[in-house]
């Protein structure tokens, strides 16, 4: 397929992304996508991000087993965003449903999303809390809050360790130890997540 995603962890974030676009623009999914992302997550039993893609496409009876298992599997190790996320997701569908449960999700991802500075997701998950008849009275702290100037600067840099270390006269090594602790602070795992965050916080 031209133009098609094949570095691992990117394919991942693309198809379950893809797959919830779709379901919140009520325009069929493409065939073949969950089966995409178990490929690209390896075997049945591993990959949060496949289990929520099956709750988002379970019905009502089945949903809760699959976002529970994604849940559960997010705990073993998963970055704090991508749990809020499924979290996200989960209380959406069950406000949907008209269950009360829903709050306990939504109020724990937007915690965790204002907690790491991920502004607009912090912003979607407190109109999702109001809708479920709980309103946030706390604004999300913006990343720039959390970071310091020279670290938001190497966070904000697309370049390579090497490159950045270069730039600003430092070694390879003190640029990781910085960057280590931007990733530790936002809950990131990954230049990837660390690049659609500071995105989102419109950084970028």
């Amino acid at each position: 397929m031209r133009g098609e995603v094949r570095e691992p962890v990117l394919a991942r974030y693309s198809s379950i992304d893809l797959i919830e676009a779709c379901l919140r623009s009520r325009i069929p999914v493409p065939p073949g996508m969950v089966e995409r992302l178990h490929h690209v997550t390896g075997r049945d039993s591993a990959g949060p991000m496949l289990w929520r893609a099956r709750g988002l496409l379970a019905d009502d009876q089945d949903m809760d087993r699959c976002f529970r298992r994604s849940v559960g599997l997010h705990a073993q190790g998963s970055s704090p965003f991508d749990m809020a996320r499924t979290q996200l997701c989960y209380g959406e569908r069950l406000r949907r449903s008209g269950r009360r449960d829903a709050r306990e999700h939504l109020a724990a991802a937007h915690e965790t999303f204002r907690r790491i500075g991920a502004r607009l997701w912090a912003e979607r998950a407190a109109t999702e809390l109001t809708a479920a008849g709980q309103p946030t009275s706390s604004g999300p702290r913006n990343a720039g809050e959390m970071l310091t100037a020279r670290e938001l600067q190497l966070a904000a840099s697309g370049g390579t360790n090497r490159e950045i270390a270069a730039q600003l006269f430092l070694s390879v090594k003190t640029i990781e130890m910085h960057l280590g602790r931007v990733y530790r602070k936002l809950g990131v795992r990954s230049r990837t997540q660390l690049a659609n965050l500071l995105r989102d916080n419109q950084f970028a």
